[in-house]
């Protein structure tokens, strides 16, 4: 039976689709659309993969900073123990001071010191390496002027990395 222009299939689905697809032009569109569509899902898809693998790195990468922060806060804690627990200066004993694996010194009981660079110094180097105490040799302190010696001794808290060294200058 026909009604209108459109043929009635009784019992069966209608499809709008064979309505839409009356030129040649909507045929080849519709052809475009399926060839693209799965195309453009894939991309989707990667996309989304990626920003969530960019998530987890981004994360990673924060849970390291917070690590990294709350070992050279546990850092200073322990040599703000230790200068707590030098209760009567001594004398002959000219400074202390805790520097970290880069040479930097972080704590003092001289303020002049703290953020003074000991990367240079033989005995910080020789105790970062053999990861023992060290001695170093006679040498003329930077700020009095006066001989004095170093011992310099490497804190290491379980990991292979020294984490940093706890150095004492006497005055001779």
């Amino acid at each position: 039976k026909m009604r209108g222009r459109h043929p009635v299939v009784r019992g069966r689905w209608k499809f709008r689709l064979l309505q839409f697809t009356g030129s040649i032009r909507s045929r080849v569109l519709l052809l475009v659309l399926l060839a693209i569509a799965p195309l453009l899902a894939e991309r989707i898809y990667a996309l989304h993969v990626e920003r969530q693998d960019r998530i987890r790195f981004a994360a990673h990468q924060l849970l390291d900073l917070a690590k990294q922060g709350a070992n050279m806060q546990e850092a200073l804690t322990i040599s703000t123990q230790v200068f707590a627990s030098i209760k009567d200066p001594l004398p002959w004993v000219h400074s202390f001071m805790v520097a970290l694996s880069d040479g930097q010194v972080v704590c003092a009981n001289r303020p002049q010191l703290i953020g003074a660079d000991l990367s240079q110094s033989t005995f910080f180097l020789d105790a970062m390496v053999r990861r023992a105490p060290v001695t170093s040799d006679f040498v003329i302190g930077p700020i009095t002027g006066q001989p004095i010696v170093a011992i310099a001794h490497p804190v290491v808290r379980g990991n292979p990395v020294t984490d940093f060294v706890v150095v004492a200058t006497i005055d001779l």
